[in-house]
This record gives C-alpha cells, sequence and structure tokens, in this order.
C-alpha cells in the first residue's frame, strides 16, 4: 500500500520547501521510496535521478532505455561513470530553478538554498563527490557506501566538509562477486567493507555522525530489504527489518531537520537510546 497520491496540490502551511536529490546505487531511482515518503511527509520536496547504469528508464512518452554497465576496475575506467553521475545532479539542481520560477505548481515554492542530497551503495560516491565541489549542496546523507566512496580520490585524500550522516551494514554475509579498482569487494558489514565511510568521517572537522546498524545488509538500505525483507521477493517484513527502516527513516529525518531547517530534535546526540539496533555511534 503506498501513501502517496497522484496529482495532490502543495502544502499551504510553508511558502517553500527544503529540496532533497536522490541517487540510486545498482537498480533504478525507486528503490527507497519509503524514505522518499518519509521526507516528504515531513514537508521536503524530494526528487530523484535515474543515472546512466539504471536498470531501465521509462520516459513520459512511454520509450523505455535500458541502462549501461559500470566499469570500476580503475579509477580511469570510473572516470566517466562518475562524472556522468555528477552532471546527473548539477543537471537536476539546474532544473529545480528552472521549475521554481516558471513551473506549476513549483514555482517559488522550492527553497533552493536549502538543497541536499542522498545517496545509497553506488549512489553515495555521486552526492559525496556533488556535494564536495558544488555549493548549492548543503548536507547529505549515506546509505551503506561500502567501499564505493574509494572510486573518488578526491574523497579519499581531501574528505568532505559538509555535514553528512553515513549509516551502514553490520553483517558480514558472505563474499560479493563484482570487484573494485580490480579487487574482489569486501564483505558486507566487515571492518573492509566500513573502511571508506570511516575514512570520510575522520576526515571531517565537524558536523558528521556515523554507524552501523545491527542485524541489517546491505539490501536492508533499500525497500528490498526493510520493505521485503529478502532478496527473493517472497518474505514479508519481519520486526527487525521493520526497526531497521524506522531507525533509518528517523535519522534520515532528523539530519535534514537540523542542517537544512534549523530544527534539532536531538535524537543525533545518542541514536542508540531510542533506536536499541543502532550500535558503533560516531559523532563529531
Amino acid at each position: 500500500m503506498s501513501h502517496a497520491l497522484p496529482g495532490v496540490p502543495l502544502a499551504a502551511n510553508e511558502p517553500a520547501y527544503p529540496v532533497l536529490i536522490y541517487s540510486h546505487g545498482g537498480g533504478f531511482r525507486r528503490q527507497n521510496t519509503d524514505k522518499a515518503l518519509e521526507l516528504a511527509s515531513h514537508g521536503y520536496v524530494v526528487m530523484s535521478v535515474d543515472h546512466p547504469w539504471t536498470t531501465a528508464s521509462v520516459f513520459p512518452n512511454g520509450q523505455v532505455v535500458v541502462g549501461t554497465g559500470v566499469c570500476a576496475d580503475t579509477h580511469a575506467c570510473f572516470q566517466p561513470t562518475l562524472t556522468n553521475g555528477i552532471r546527473d545532479l548539477q543537471f537536476v539542481s539546474d532544473e529545480l530553478s528552472r521549475l521554481n520560477t516558471a513551473d506549476v505548481p513549483f514555482a517559488g515554492r522550492l527553497d533552493l538554498e536549502r538543497l541536499g542530497v542522498f545517496g545509497f551503495s553506488l549512489g553515495c560516491v555521486m552526492v559525496a563527490e556533488f556535494c564536495r565541489i558544488d555549493p548549492r549542496c548543503k548536507a547529505l546523507v549515506l546509505f551503506d557506501c561500502g567501499p564505493t566512496l574509494d572510486l573518488s580520490t578526491n574523497l579519499s585524500q581531501l574528505g568532505l566538509q559538509k555535514p553528512f550522516l553515513s549509516m551502514n551494514d553490520a553483517i558480514s554475509v558472505g563474499p560479493v562477486p563484482p570487484t573494485l579498482l580490480g579487487r574482489p569487494l569486501p564483505i558486507p558489514g566487515s571492518a573492509e567493507w566500513v573502511a571508506a565511510s570511516r575514512s570520510l568521517f575522520t576526515h571531517a572537522i565537524n558536523n558528521a555522525y556515523w554507524f552501523q546498524i545491527q542485524d541489517s545488509g546491505h539490501q536492508s538500505f533499500q525497500d528490498r530489504g526493510t520493505l521485503i525483507s529478502d532478496p527473493s521477493l517472497t518474505i514479508d517484513p519481519t520486526p527487525a527489518s521493520r526497526a531497521q527502516s524506522l531507525a533509518i527513516r528517523a535519522c534520515t529525518v532528523s539530519f535534514f531537520d537540523k542542517y537544512l531547517k534549523n530544527q534539532d530534535d536531538h535524537l543525533l546526540d545518542n541514536p542508540a537510546a531510542v533506536h536499541t539496533n543502532i550500535i558503533n555511534f560516531q559523532s563529531k
């Protein structure tokens, strides 16, 4: 059951709303609908991108475009993918300015001075690098980046001096077949898997948050894991998967409220006190 309806007007309780852009991992733009719905319910306009590596994209005229693959064997091989991903986010940001000028119902209702981004898996490196170089981006949330942040040498060497929240899985559930930078991907949840996001946290001076969610896997950070609870798409949500989704959504809203709305509910002071499945919490 969806809580979203087509064709409804924008809420009128605020003159303009902060805007968030979502960058997907392997898959497509609708893979994190629970987060988009939650954020929209808290006064955010949420946009999402189909990148060139999307599974498939359906255009308004019905045309279906199948996505391309991703080469991540070397930094040079990955650079076109990174460049295109950043350009996608920049293009959407530009289009938002146009919509805010001349579109119905968005004209004058988008507060682009309060622009944030969030990404899952491969989308993490896109939003992090976009936020690093584009002053329009004010804050970002990262859903289980794994080692994808290592695909940007700038992030590895320079870090990211924008407010960010990094949430990570905690289950080691066997090897992952693909390779990254010429090496097999580490096991999700392992120390090697979270090393890149830990490094990003270490490089940050302030306004950075990092934690893991107990018993979560990589898919727990998208609809398939939290709302369906099983890669086979046959098992209903479990109490544990619902609790994971609740913690992820609550912390995402709390973070963006703090840095885009200047409203602090202090959940991120100690999120494990409220959501006991949060472990290894760090902040600065």
